[in-house]
């Protein structure tokens, strides 16, 4: 290799201009053949060597890149590697001459090329690149920038075999690897730029793909946090099996029974009618399982409707959720799959043909040599392992037999009496495939429960039956040889109660190595740790002593030993038979799995954050009316994607609304999954999932969620001038979405998921702000309007606090209380913007004033009821009413909270203020009443002082002006005041102040409004400092108080409808 790159650089070093290009194509062939190709270890740095001669010299530049087109294009080349193809790129990186375009152009290399990238046998996997197809899309990159390649033809080439597939199948594609599929994504985002390529070449592929990944979404009810690519075979390791419950058992079995050559076979080549019997339904789904570990593309197959099929003594379906003995399995399915062969006439197979089962022999030999012989079949060879250290030792155990004799003594036929005789158990003929059982659980009788033998067995990877058989024991030990070979051992952790069952393999196929198997999970395995995982026994681990406070080194059982071995006899002269032709079952069910494969590989083209910034790459350059489709694609799959998978970059918002803001709106509402009834369940209610749905509860990814908001918000301020009722429809699911917080259940085909409590609450964080900034910016009046008048706003604000077996306080789930300060405000700015709030959604606010208040929306609460009663006698009537009848409810936590609501409705200045301050004044049902009746009450004396003094500092006109009216109905109002603020002095005796100004300010008040009545009233009425012998008369809480009271205290000021007749 030295010598060679020594020779090349001198060459190119002494040899002139001249000399080359008088070489023949056929001279510059075979140099670029010896540089590139037959010399494998060297060949990148000779390449490199004449890519740097011909730089600088343009003739032989063009020479060697024409005839170096040839050579890739002709697909003749032997043991041609990517150099050659990297070659080219190198070549043509570093320009593509007049005369050599000239000749592409002719000679249709563009085409040529396309046409020998389509037949390329792609070695590409999720996990290995193939350079030589990533040389090729670096060639065709060129050829592009140097026109002389069809664009949309490179398109169809790129979008149909490197990343999308046909319409029919997408397993074919040659792009799998993140490499080539960037550059080949790529490379599609430079030629989108040409308007006519969007028409006829992308846009119908782009939106094919799309819908064929969509339907296989919805087939699976889209599963969100979706992460194909971790489920994607690497084409070397083979697949596992899912466990739905507790079939580790099944697992492990099934992977032993399906790598072994002959039996697979068997199973694969027979044809099956699951309705002819149970056993066939079993036989079949066997088949399924073996088709699908062959051809699947996904790390596992999932065998639950196996585990159904597969049914007990009884004939009940299994229940996956109970483990079974893996013995007590295996010998229930082999002895199923021989009774459906034996129905077959083309193959009359039994077990002992398919590789598994021999016979077993039950000898009595006599003193005299006689020998009475019985045979029995078995599958299974059962060996004790207590107090056993190896399977010889077992084995020898098992074949050692008894001595007959005394009593016991044997009756022989032949010399008619009882003779001396040995009784034992042999093998009789060896089975191809020997499964022995290790039997590690048996029943105590002491303790009366099943326990685990943990002891120490030893098993050899090559192992001698002959010694254990009737021959060889008839023989002696020496004379013969059956030997076997290790192909698998299935291994139990854990208890007699409960434990995993999983399995070690040998690859009986391609090469030696061994595999763990263990549910899903497909690994290697190294024979060296075979004592350490399998052979059971002690061993040392670190227990916390919490006498010592530190770890110390304990000796116990291991939990792990082997369970069940499987070894191959090892032929001395191996027959090399012909492979069973495949049943037409199995072809049936191989469809069937490259149907679930196409469907898979479109999610793994689709379900990954580079696919979702590719298509986002394509929107600068899409055509308007090409935009919906991407941004529904790019939608679709990111919002199902985990989060840090992809970042959405930000959309130009504003232009997007432009185009489609429509379109976006009321795609975010429109039902996705039809056919599922109820993937989504709220409460007691069931409803279907929708994209806005989707966006906020199932879609982890910020950027996504951002982008998804961002032009939410700019397309609601774009149309709400020109499409009110669209805007209106998703606002309207907007806010139902943002006020419902019971626990949200989402169930999809393969998991499911529940919403609640602190996770539900940070789900509409992202609403919330969407709410709030539509009260702020464009068009915010129009869209307080909408939230207001069109989707009843204040109505779902109202009925989302819980009511009903509340705790005390009215405290809310954390769910709810997750939004409450953004509520606050853009509730607040939407009333403020001015909108009619309709008569129902008053009435049900207005009902949770005291959860309201509690809750710390008094701010809100005064600038509804503000907003509400302005220019409305009638509503005005109903807000007091009802605001009187909460009032109860909250004197002693929200009084305070209250008289701020009050003050906010006696604020308002309209034709109806003085109607307003009647009615919540009343001495017949209002403020006035009410203090009146709690003057009665000692233990309320003080909430009675804070309601008079309320209304004695009011300084709205209307109030001081009915207070006058009054005052001779509320006399009493004077005495009371002195009595309880300054019982020791005379009524009315303002000189002898103290240094509460709060309250020298409400006498004086006081004497104000009542001082001109004269007299001593003190005499007249009780104050609440003298002792009180007398039962008291209670009128009834004011809380109970009648509409018709509040409606007579006004009846001379009304001139229209009567506020009685409107009802809640």
């Amino acid at each position: 290799a030295v010598v060679v790159v020594a020779a090349t650089r001198l060459l190119f070093a002494t040899v002139s201009t001249e000399d080359v290009v008088q070489w023949t194509d056929a001279d510059l062939k075979e140099l670029v053949l010896d540089l590139s190709v037959r010399h494998p270890s060297i060949r990148a740095d000779l390449c490199a060597q004449l890519v740097l001669f011909v730089v600088s010299h343009a003739d032989v530049h063009t020479n060697i890149s024409r005839v170096t087109c040839d050579l890739v294009v002709c697909g003749t080349v032997a043991n041609a590697t990517n150099e050659l193809p990297e070659l080219l790129v190198a070549l043509l990186s570093h320009g593509i001459a007049p005369t050599l375009k000239s000749w592409m152009h002719d000679s249709r290399f563009g085409q040529r090329f396309l046409r020998h990238v389509t037949s390329h046998r792609s070695t590409d996997t999720w996990s290995a690149t193939d350079h030589t197809l990533a040389a090729y899309l670096g060639v065709l990159k060129l050829l592009v920038h140097a026109k002389v390649c069809p664009v949309a033809d490179a398109v169809e080439l790129l979008l149909d075999t490197c990343l999308f597939g046909t319409n029919t199948s997408s397993n074919s594609v040659l792009c799998k690897s993140s490499a080539t599929r960037a550059v080949a994504s790529d490379l599609v985002v430079e030629l989108a730029a040409t308007a006519s390529v969007w028409a006829s070449s992308l846009a119908p592929r782009v939106s094919r793909f799309h819908d064929q990944v969509r339907d296989v979404l919805d087939t699976l009810g889209r599963p969100w946090n979706l992460t194909p690519r971790d489920e994607a075979r690497d084409g070397v390791t083979a697949a596992g099996l899912y466990n739905p419950g507790c079939i580790c058992y099944m697992n492990a079995l099934l992977q032993q029974l399906f790598h072994v050559p002959s039996f697979r076979e068997c199973i694969l080549a027979t044809a099956v009618d699951p309705a002819e019997s149970s056993a066939a339904e079993e036989v079949a789904e066997l088949q399924a399982v073996f088709v699908s570990l062959i051809h699947t593309t996904r790390k596992w197959h999932d065998p639950s409707a196996f585990g159904v099929s597969h049914r007990d003594v009884d004939g009940q379906p299994t229940d996956l959720r109970v483990q079974m003995d893996a013995d007590e399995f295996l010998g229930m399915l082999l002895d199923r799959v021989e009774s459906v062969l034996l129905t077959k006439p083309a193959s009359k197979m039994t077990i002992g043909t398919l590789g598994f089962g021999g016979q077993l022999v039950n000898q009595i030999i006599t003193e005299h040599g006689h020998v009475s012989e019985r045979e029995e079949p078995f599958v299974v060879l059962s060996l004790d392992v207590q107090h056993k250290p190896s399977i010889e030792a077992s084995l020898g155990s098992y074949v050692q037999g008894e001595t007959l004799e005394g009593d016991n003594a044997y009756f022989c036929e032949v010399v008619k009496e009882k003779v001396r005789a040995t009784k034992r158990v042999c093998i009789k003929t060896l089975p191809e495939t020997l499964v022995v059982h290790l039997k590690r659980f048996e029943f105590d009788y002491d303790t009366m429960e099943k326990v685990k033998l943990n002891d120490f067995v030893e098993f050899p990877t090559q192992l001698n039956m002959a010694p254990f058989t009737a021959e060889g024991l008839q023989r002696g030990p020496g004379h013969d040889e059956a030997w076997y070979a290790l192909k698998g051992v299935v291994v139990h952790s854990g208890t007699a109660d409960m434990g995993h069952y999983y399995s070690f393999i040998q690859d009986r196929a391609e090469s030696t190595d061994w595999w763990e198997f263990n549910d899903q999970i497909v690994r290697p395995f190294s024979l060296d740790n075979l004592t350490d995982e399998c052979f059971g026994g002690d061993e040392v681990v670190d227990k916390w002593d919490p006498t010592t406070r530190a770890y110390a080194s304990v000796l116990q059982p291991k939990k792990r030993s082997a369970y069940m071995l499987v070894y191959d006899r090892v032929s001395k002269t191996p027959v090399e038979s012909p492979p069973l032709p495949m049943s037409s079952t199995a072809l049936a069910l191989q469809a069937s799995v490259q149907v679930e494969n196409d469907h898979f590989d479109r999610l793994l083209h689709a379900m990954d954050g580079a696919h979702i910034r590719f298509l986002r790459s394509l929107w600068p350059q899409a055509p308007a009316e090409h935009q919906p489709p991407l941004l529904h694609a790019i939608m679709d799959l990111a919002s199902l994607l985990p989060a840090g998978s992809t970042v959405v970059p930000a959309l130009d918002v504003h232009s997007a609304a432009a185009s489609m803001g429509s379109w976006f709106l009321h795609q975010a509402t429109e039902v996705i999954m039809p056919h599922e009834s109820a993937p989504v369940v709220i409460g007691d209610y069931a409803h279907r999932r929708t994209w806005l749905f989707d966006m906020t509860f199932l879609c982890h990814e910020p950027s996504v969620r951002h982008a998804f908001w961002d032009l939410a918000l700019a397309s609601v301020r774009h149309v709400i001038a020109t499409d009110a009722d669209v805007v209106a429809t998703f606002l309207d699911h907007i806010v139902t979405l943002f006020f419902q917080r019971d626990s949200i259940e989402v169930s999809a085909s393969c998991m499911s998921t529940v919403v609640s409590n602190a996770a539900l609450g940070a789900a509409l964080q992202p609403v919330a702000a969407f709410l709030e900034a539509t009260t702020d910016g464009d068009r915010a009046v129009d869209v307080a309007h909408v939230l207001v008048e069109r989707c009843h706003v204040l109505h779902h604000f109202g009925a989302s606090f819980t009511v009903d077996d509340c705790p005390e306080g009215y405290m809310q789930p954390t769910a709810r209380v997750a939004t409450f300060p953004i509520e606050q405000r853009f509730l607040t700015r939407l009333v403020e913007a001015g909108p009619r709030v309709p008569s129902v959604d008053v009435d049900s606010f207005v009902a949770r004033t005291a959860c309201i208040l509690s809750c710390g929306f008094e701010k809100l609460m005064a600038t509804v009821v503000a907003h509400v009663v302005e220019d409305d006698a009638d509503v005005s009537l109903t807000v007091i009413r009802a605001l009187l009848e909460v009032l109860d409810q909250v004197k002693t936590t929200h009084l305070e909270a209250m008289f701020d609501v009050f003050n906010a409705l006696l604020g308002v200045a309209d034709a109806y203020s003085s109607l307003r301050a009647a009615a919540l004044l009343s001495p017949e049902s209002g403020l006035l009443e009410v203090a009146e009746f709690f003057k009665l009450h000692r233990t309320l004396h003080q909430y009675t002082y804070y309601v008079l003094e309320f209304c004695l500092t009011s300084e709205v006109p209307a109030v001081v002006e009915y207070l006058n009216d009054v005052k001779d109905q509320v006399a009493w109002v004077r005495p009371w005041m002195w009595s309880y603020l300054r019982g020791d002095v005379p009524v009315g005796d303002l000189t002898a102040g103290d240094d509460d100004t709060d309250v020298q300010t409400v006498l004086e008040l006081t004497e104000q409004l009542f001082g001109q009545l004269g007299g001593n009233d003190q005499d007249d009425e009780e104050g609440p400092n003298q002792e009180d012998n007398k039962t008291v008369e209670l009128k009834g809480k004011h809380g109970a108080m009648s509409v018709g009271k509040l409606v007579d205290s006004s009846e001379g000021i009304l001139h229209s409808n009567n506020p009685a007749e409107v009802e809640t």
